[in-house]
């Protein structure tokens, strides 16, 4: 079981995420970001990978989104890549206060 929270402030360009879970080795997939550092820009990404984890799904999103891939088509676009996407949660948070769950 996963609990996380995504959050944003677009207004001090702030962006935040917590997760607990019982998974074990969660940690080496989650979180997965992207133009946050050294400084935060317009791209700034946050994803969550949670449940049954695939661990290069978070940095698929990350690269769909910086191919210009609509949060409408992101699900299908990560369910072309994954054979077992019906057991897959992910999130994410941007720079800007968009999320997609």
């Amino acid at each position: 079981m996963t609990y996380t929270v995504l959050a944003s402030n677009p207004d001090t360009k702030e962006i935040g995420i917590a997760s607990t879970t019982i998974t074990i080795n969660f940690s080496r997939t989650f979180p997965v970001h992207r133009h946050l550092l050294p400084h935060m820009d317009d791209k700034g990404i946050i994803v969550a990978p949670m449940a049954t984890i695939h661990p290069q799904n978070g940095h698929k999103l990350c690269d769909l989104r910086d191919a210009g891939v609509s949060w409408d088509d992101m699900e299908g676009e990560l369910e072309k890549q994954d054979e077992n996407w019906s057991w897959r949660q992910i999130g994410a948070v941007t720079a800007n206060g968009d999320t997609w769950v």
